[in-house]
């Protein structure tokens, strides 16, 4: 609960570099934070083709010249992403475009606290268990960032409650209810059809 300069405050940020995740949003928003006296550390992970990456890095180097603020690591294999996620202080998940986010649910299931776009379907998955913001507004982002950093007893209950939640989602029970869908279905076809 306590951040210095020594032991900042860990933002994780797992995403493809796409515009819809707002990676130039998320890097001034950490900017805004930092600059208001709060040590944090932005952990960027993901790749994207050359010409985002690009941006991205000229991004980076512009806010954060000295390299104190914006760490970006690049691709990562999937077999070594818990660690990551583990020792963050918190998720951020900064998309405004997707249809069933699964890394946000990685984050959810490693336990840390969310910091999440407010735009559909996120609000759906995470439900309460987040701090929501505006991805396109850097101010809204940081707000979000404080919130937590300000609050351990908010990031505990968060984290918490985005573990719970995750435990909503699973492979088993997503194939249990599609198949039971598709056998409804197929029952009523016959019903109908062969009646």
């Amino acid at each position: 609960n306590k951040f210095s300069s020594e032991c900042p405050f860990q933002v994780l940020y797992v995403s493809t570099i796409e515009p819809y995740k707002h990676h130039h949003q998320v890097i001034d928003a950490a900017a805004k934070v930092y600059d208001k006296g709060f040590p944090l550390v932005l952990n960027l992970i993901g790749s994207g083709n050359s010409n985002e990456l690009n941006q991205l890095k000229k991004k980076i180097n512009n806010v954060d010249p000295d390299g104190k603020i914006i760490n970006y690591i690049g691709f990562v294999s999937h077999d070594e992403l818990p660690s990551h996620y583990f020792s963050s202080s918190v998720f951020l998940f900064a998309s405004s475009c997707e249809n069933m986010p699964i890394t946000l649910m990685e984050g959810m299931a490693s336990g840390v606290p969310i910091v999440c776009s407010d735009r559909a379907p996120m609000q759906e998955v995470l439900e309460d268990a987040g701090e929501y913001f505006d991805p396109e507004n850097a101010d809204s982002i940081a707000l979000a960032i404080q919130t937590l950093i300000e609050s351990p007893e908010l990031r505990a209950k968060k984290a918490k409650m985005a573990f719970e939640q995750a435990q909503r989602f699973s492979w088993s029970r997503c194939s249990t209810e599609t198949f039971s869908f598709l056998s409804h279905i197929l029952d009523d076809y016959k019903k109908n059809n062969l009646a």
